[in-house]
């Protein structure tokens, strides 16, 4: 309960700032940059937010919380488990949300997974092609020897086909800043400035069936051949207005990985998730 009032204070701060685009559309552009200037935040090798947007939601506030369990036991004793609770704001053109979730796996009684995250993001649509947006985010994640990254950025979202028959592509561009901790004390902090650029397609596969797929390039501005990629794929399988399966395919590269980490990552998860 003091989680999702933090969370809900964290959302309405927010929704204060993208509303007050309102009064600025006519300089949206040098809005977001003057943001991106004054806040030198820290950013993240972005976790893919696309999986957490949603084409309509109600006016007014909106809670999600989801659990997914993976457990072995005999030959191999494994036990992985994950919780998230989402907060969505719409009305009108504006539109926000902020998740956060928490992802812990053991083997053998060894942890060898413990990563958690918070995300918010702001939006406004500014045309029929075209939005807005301004979004941070804090990621913690043990094995990765990442003790904290902070990121701050905004940029546009072009609506290359926006769900006509069942289909939708958009292309995002924009910049953010990172700021990273690593576990290692001989690594230096770092803080940088990277372009984040994405694109994304979905469909519709039937009426309770949907397929996502993004793809992100972020390149250091200063240093190009520093950059991280990462390709994720969805599928949900809403069971009942409460109830939805869902199953993803991760892949993640950065160039220059922290020292003793492999320069990519691969992850496949199925999980649960209850909407009310």
């Amino acid at each position: 309960m003091i989680f999702k009032t933090y969370c809900v204070k964290l959302i309405s701060k927010f929704w204060r700032i993208v509303k007050s685009w309102k009064s600025c559309s006519k300089y949206s552009t040098q809005c977001i940059l003057l943001f991106l200037l004054i806040f030198n935040g820290n950013t993240s090798a972005q976790v893919n937010t696309e999986t957490m947007r949603k084409a309509e939601v109600e006016c007014g506030l909106k809670t999600t919380g989801s659990f997914d369990l993976d457990l072995k036991k005999g030959n191999t004793n494994f036990v992985s488990y994950g919780a998230g609770i989402r907060l969505d704001y719409w009305e009108g053109i504006y539109q926000s949300f902020a998740v956060a979730s928490l992802k812990i796996a053991e083997k053998d009684e060894t942890e060898f997974l413990n990563k958690s995250f918070i995300h918010i993001r702001g939006m406004r649509r500014t045309s029929k092609y075209v939005t807005t947006e301004m979004f941070a985010q804090i990621e913690w994640n043990k094995f990765l020897n990442l003790k904290l990254r902070r990121l701050l950025g905004g940029g546009f979202r072009i609506h290359l086909l926006d769900k006509s028959e069942a289909l939708s592509l958009h292309l995002g561009l924009g910049v953010m800043y990172e700021g990273e901790q690593n576990t290692i004390s001989s690594e230096a902090d770092k803080n940088i400035l990277r372009s984040s650029n994405y694109i994304t397609g979905g469909c519709d596969l039937k009426e309770n069936i949907n397929l996502l797929t993004t793809g992100y390039f972020q390149p250091d501005m200063s240093d190009p051949a520093d950059f991280r990629f990462i390709m994720e794929s969805s599928l949900n399988v809403e069971m009942s207005e409460h109830f939805t399966f869902s199953t993803a395919l991760k892949y993640r590269y950065d160039s220059q990985p922290s020292a003793g980490l492999e320069d990519y990552d691969l992850n496949v998860t199925n999980g649960i998730k209850l909407t009310f």
